[in-house]
């Protein structure tokens, strides 16, 4: 049976992690012995562990999802700084541990508003993140159906090409003028509108399934059938940019 390994890097951040955890506790332990009983104390440690594990979550993300950070690099530098100033913030109010009781309802005030702070920004920068890799996704994803509907024509036009008709030069011409405007047409299609990119696709596969066995001399190829084809293939394709250009 295959045993899943983790990357060295995950395991030297694992590493780091529970040696930064092991030393907090015994500095906390060592500098605040009489506090240990103290509410303080139980706060600012919790908030220090708290930070270091986020901090160390957040490290592990990098390592293991590189290419999609190298597609937003800003978005998660200013996640990654909201972390760390956390960590910075919470590690320097346990400085105040040791007299922090005498003014315990500050203390506590202080450290929910910086963990509020914190989460409020990193809960933002996550959605932009998450709103910027979903549009990204959206819009490889109709890229790739354009190109396909463009690759398909082209598949059509060679079949046509091959085919020894009177017709042969007008339906070329038809097919180039349908490629370019493929070609020339905005890629990137809402998830609303996609449905449309499918029916494309399909449409122009319908014809290349058509035109096959004409071209084996099974069939007579019918040019009324193939610009039949073409001319429904090209109203979708003019609905489609057109309701594409509503919806910006």
């Amino acid at each position: 049976m295959a045993t899943h390994r983790l990357p060295l890097g995950k395991i030297v951040l694992l590493g780091l992690y529970l040696v930064a955890v092991f030393s907090t506790l015994i500095s906390f332990l060592a500098l605040y012995t009489g506090f240990v009983m103290t509410i303080s104390f139980w706060i600012s440690l919790a908030s220090v562990l708290l930070a270091e594990t986020v901090l160390w979550r957040y490290a592990d993300y990098w390592c293991g999802h590189v290419d999609t950070i190298k597609r937003m690099v800003p978005g998660y530098l200013a996640l990654g700084i909201v972390i760390v100033a956390y960590f910075v913030a919470v590690l320097a109010f346990s400085f105040l541990t040791g007299f922090a009781d005498m003014a315990l309802r500050w203390f506590i005030l202080l450290h929910v508003l910086t963990f509020a702070i914190a989460v409020m920004l990193g809960g933002l920068l996550l959605l932009f993140l998450r709103s910027a890799i979903a549009h990204e996704e959206e819009t490889s994803t109709g890229v790739v159906n354009l190109h396909a509907i463009e690759m398909a024509l082209k598949e059509l036009h060679e079949k046509i090409r091959s085919v020894d008709s009177p017709h042969r030069s007008e339906m070329e011409s038809v097919m180039i003028k349908l490629i370019d405007k493929v070609h020339y047409s905005d890629p990137v299609t809402p998830q609303s509108l996609s449905y449309m990119d499918q029916s494309l696709y399909q449409q122009i596969h319908s014809l290349i399934e058509q035109v096959t066995p004409m071209l084996s001399g099974d069939q007579e190829l019918s040019f009324e059938l193939i610009l039949q084809g073409l001319n429904e293939f090209s109203g979708t394709l003019a609905r489609r940019n057109s309701q594409l250009l509503i919806s910006k």
